[in-house]
């Protein structure tokens, strides 16, 4: 899955596979977020998805409405969004992963990008063959996928902050002249 952000304009644009999504008007530091991101402990974002779905189940065998279960997890996304700003990412694919399962006239509210992060993200990541028609399964599902692509993510950073750290000289003729006094 190929997968691009950068940051223009005050905007923060996520591209998937050529399909994109603009975050109008952000401001973070994203240097400390990814190092944060990639330290994140298993058990930490494990908890947080874990508290999503079980929620989400609820809310879908009590028969709430779909209104009601997207203001419910919603909610839950304002509580843990201060974990992490990247994570929060995963939060809110997460979310509109699991409203898709709650009713099938609400589909057209899925982004592209969602679809493609979830549905079409890779050999072996997506989700192409889940049982939509049983909650508890496709949420399970849901579960796993963005849990093995979380760790898959953090791996890859934790390497490129490894590289960076201990390959400074290979580094050194990426840096401009100017900041290295030449």
């Amino acid at each position: 899955m190929y997968c691009q952000v950068y940051i223009k304009d005050d905007r923060l644009f996520v591209n998937f596979d050529g399909t994109s999504i603009v975050y109008d008007k952000l401001s973070f530091d994203l240097g400390d977020a990814a190092t944060d991101f990639a330290a994140l402990p298993e058990t930490v974002y494990g908890f947080v998805f874990e508290k999503f779905k079980d929620a989400f189940l609820a809310l879908y065998y009590n028969l709430a409405t779909y209104d009601d279960t997207l203001i419910t997890l919603k909610n839950l996304a304002v509580a843990t969004s201060s974990v992490n700003t990247y994570f929060n990412f995963y939060i809110d694919n997460f979310i509109m992963y699991l409203m898709r399962l709650h009713g099938h006239e609400q589909r057209n509210l899925i982004p592209v990008l969602a679809v493609n992060f979830l549905i079409d993200g890779g050999k072996d990541a997506g989700l192409k063959g889940v049982d939509i028609l049983n909650p508890k399964i496709a949420a399970n599902s849901g579960f796993e996928v963005f849990m093995n692509d979380l760790k898959k993510r953090q791996t890859r950073l934790k390497e490129d902050f490894d590289a960076i750290a201990s390959n400074s000289d290979e580094f050194a003729k990426f840096i401009p002249d100017s900041v290295m006094g030449r």
